[in-house]
């Protein structure tokens, strides 16, 4: 009985082994990856604020069981982290089997039997005197291109189960002349992994400036930000992070105008500072201030400025107050008391922040598919005999890969040999 129990486990791991190995096991492997990565392009990951607000508002519905199934986090499912690992340990046991193969061919030793597969082959009689070579070997190297290709994807897919687990991420938006501090918790949307704290910045993050540029369409051509943060003024733009220690902020592309209102119902008088969201071709917020309604409206200037000016609709209780377009500094007095004042338009930009160690990972993975690709069709092992054979010579050449290319090498061999 006891002896039995080894003899279990190995069959169980042999037919592991060869679920793993299994075509239709990695091929729907791939296409799961593959449809979630697609998945992820249609429906907004939780990170894109703006584009899951619209979602929200068009398919109510259908965003609630988006939420209820994590697709609009993706990358922290239980779904991919499942998907991720089952890749992960077929890749790590055709690895295994790569290595040993690589590692066969690289020590194998060559005889006559070596060649007995090459269509390069042919026993010629010794021209007398002539030396014989023997066997020789060149670009050995190339053998490891295969499995080192496979390790750097091993490294990615790792790459991506640590993002999976360890990563986190959010999002805050900032208007000109605000500093987030960082024990408030102002970043709006999270998502992490479930062995990851949340995401926090290390210190004061601030926004002095936001510039942008539109094409003549109204689309945005570029958008750049100043930023303080680490004791430091740092320029940002779009595709181009900042980096604090492990955390890296990225500036992504939803901005807008933001009001500066001073509002009063008659009663009572506040601050606000209000984001006017995009809503088709104009900008709209609402303020409200007690029984005070105030609706706000701008439209992009020539090549994409910001408005130098609001509409401003002020309502009490249904009743319009007023009608009317003002400018930064400019108030005015609401029937039966009470004020709207525009202090100031600024510019508001969203950022997202990240803690993503996976990424060098991701990135050595990368390169050795890189060395892997170049080993595996730049160095092709190419093994040649010249030696007796019976009565004659034994002139053959073997590659281990473009078989058909090496016609002409093998006829010059050939000649050599022959005088």
């Amino acid at each position: 009985m006891t002896a039995l129990v080894p003899a279990a486990r190995v069959a169980l791991l042999t037919r592991l082994r060869r679920f793993l190995r299994s075509p239709r096991v990695v091929t729907a492997e791939v296409l799961a990856l593959a449809a979630l990565g697609a998945l992820m392009t249609v429906v907004p990951q939780a990170t894109d604020r703006e584009a899951t607000q619209q979602f929200q508002r068009g398919w109510p519905a259908l965003a609630a069981a988006v939420r209820a199934l994590e697709l609009d986090r993706v990358v922290h499912s239980w779904v991919f982290l499942a998907l991720v690992s089952l890749a992960a340990a077929s890749l790590l046991n055709v690895l295994v089997e790569l290595w040993r193969r690589a590692l066969r061919e690289y020590r194998e030793p060559l005889c006559e039997a070596s060649f007995r597969s090459t269509p390069w082959r042919r026993v010629v009689q010794r021209p007398a005197g002539a030396p014989l070579p023997g066997f020789h070997s060149s670009g050995r190297l190339g053998v490891f291109g295969t499995p080192l290709f496979h390790v750097g994807l091993l490294a990615v897919v790792l790459a991506g189960l640590g993002r999976a687990l360890f990563a986190s991420e959010a999002v805050v938006e900032l208007t000109e002349g605000e500093t987030l501090d960082p024990a408030a918790p102002q970043w709006v949307v999270e998502s992490h992994g479930p062995l990851a704290p949340a995401f926090a910045w290390p210190g004061p993050l601030g926004l002095e400036r936001v510039e942008s540029q539109h094409y003549p369409s109204g689309d945005l051509q570029a958008l750049r930000a100043q930023v303080a943060t680490g004791g430091q003024s740092v320029p940002m733009a779009i595709n181009a992070p900042f980096d604090l220690g492990a955390r890296r902020l990225y500036l992504l592309a939803a901005h807008g105008p933001a009001a500066l209102l001073r509002l009063s119902d008659g009663h009572q008088a506040q601050a606000t500072l209000l984001p006017l969201r995009h809503a088709g071709e104009v900008f709209e917020g609402t303020a409200l201030a007690g029984a005070l309604v105030v609706r706000l409206r701008g439209r992009l200037g020539e090549g994409g400025r910001m408005p130098q000016a609001l509409e401003v609709r002020a309502l009490r209780e249904g009743a319009l107050l007023f009608v009317g377009t003002l400018a930064p500094g400019q108030a005015v007095p609401l029937p039966a008391g009470g004020s709207v004042e525009l202090a100031d338009v600024r510019t508001w930009a969203t950022f997202q922040g990240s803690v993503d160690l996976s990424q060098y990972l991701a990135y050595l993975g990368f390169a050795l598919m890189v060395v892997g690709g170049l080993l595996m069709f730049a160095v092709v092992k190419v093994d040649t005999a010249v030696v007796p054979s019976g009565e004659g010579v034994l002139v053959a050449l073997k590659a281990s890969r473009f078989t058909p290319a090496y016609q002409d090498q093998f006829e010059r061999l050939l000649r050599s040999v022959m005088g």
